[in-house]
């Protein structure tokens, strides 16, 4: 997210595209209402009925799987506006004349006019803040789904300035910060490249070469069909803090904490790192993730030292440059910005 969460309400136009902050950030949901009662207009692109359904301006319902030519529309409607800076998509892809046919043919004409209308409406905002839903990238025809509502954002002026923006709604607090310490199959933390590819999550879930599988804080069984995982796998390992459906069909169930449990930190979609402070005491026999992961790292052979949540965040401040310098002090009760961080080291 190019923006942060609290500018959401200083937006004049709010865009989703394929989107329910309801289901995916409440908090996040509220900022938009709170923009709402200041007097945004909220337009939503969707297949679906959403919660915002009844605060929206224009409600475009496009077809299942329609985001990608959406958002591709969007663009081109824009760079046509007259008001855009010559030049300004240099290097963008613009859908041709045989792309708008192809759109009226699977939109139709009312839903094509709206989509232009809400382009002219991005131009001339005060203030736009697109979003868009991460999961919906993976939809057939959407691979470019980011890139052009980015382009849109750029195009349009809105990126760098206050309440203006564009970004990915995450499916799970934490997905961000997960990513920025290299969970993705093809990065390492910092987003530098791997060596080696590794599977994707439903590459993983598929495939008959996979012969153990270790699951931690999720339930893949619910995207599964019949909810039973791969038959092939002779071991299953499962860290969480509930019996899922996954956690039953596990040979090997480790227990773990509730956020209220424990400490450390976690960064949202705007990459403000929060503090975690635990409030509850444990159940006895579960351990926090680190500690759980610290140990089995111990019976690998590897000597991981952690002592405390404040031992790992020092090490991310020192190798991930998205964290450089921050410290346990700097997250307080509220957490920092990190940007602001960087700022500051730069």
């Amino acid at each position: 997210m190019t923006n942060s969460i609290a500018e959401i309400e200083k937006a004049s136009h709010i865009v989703l595209v394929a989107s329910d902050p309801y289901q995916r950030q409440p908090i996040l949901n509220l900022r938009i209402k709170k923009a709402w009662k200041a007097g945004a207009k909220i337009y939503i692109v969707n297949s679906n009925a959403t919660e915002l359904d009844r605060f929206a301006a224009s409600q475009i319902a496009i077809p299942e799987y329609g985001a990608g030519l959406a958002a591709k529309l969007l663009l081109k409607y824009a760079l046509d506006n007259p008001a855009i800076v010559p030049n300004a998509g240099t290097g963008l892809s613009n859908p041709s004349d045989a792309g708008i046919n192809t759109a009226t043919a699977t939109f139709g004409e009312a839903v094509v006019n709206q989509l232009q209308t809400l382009a002219n409406e991005i131009v001339g905002a005060k203030g736009a803040v697109i979003l868009y839903d991460e999961m919906a990238t993976l939809d057939p025809n959407c691979e470019n789904l980011a890139a052009d509502l980015q382009a849109l954002a750029f195009v349009t002026n809105n990126i760098g300035r206050p309440g203006a923006g564009v970004g990915p709604l995450f499916e799970d607090a934490n997905s961000l910060g997960a990513r920025d310490m290299g969970i993705l199959p093809d990065a390492l933390p910092g987003y530098q490249p791997a060596a080696t590819v590794g599977l994707s999550y439903a590459e993983m879930l598929n495939s008959p070469q996979l012969k153990a599988l270790f699951v931690m804080g999720a339930n893949p069984a619910r995207h599964l069909p019949s909810a039973e995982l791969p038959a092939t796998l002779e071991f299953i390992v499962v860290q969480d803090i509930v019996l899922t459906a996954t956690a039953q069909q596990a040979d090997v169930v480790l227990p773990a904490v509730t956020f209220a449990e424990k400490d450390g930190s976690m960064t949202n979609v705007d990459h403000h790192v929060q503090a975690i402070r635990r409030s509850l005491r444990p159940l006895p026999g579960a351990r926090a993730d680190w500690e759980i992961l610290t140990r089995l790292a111990a019976a690998f052979g590897q000597p991981w030292n952690y002592a405390s949540p404040r031992d790992i965040l020092l090490e991310i401040a020192d190798s991930n440059p998205f964290y450089t310098d921050l410290t346990w002090e700097d997250l307080g009760l509220q957490g920092v910005r990190t940007q602001e961080k960087e700022a500051a080291h730069a």
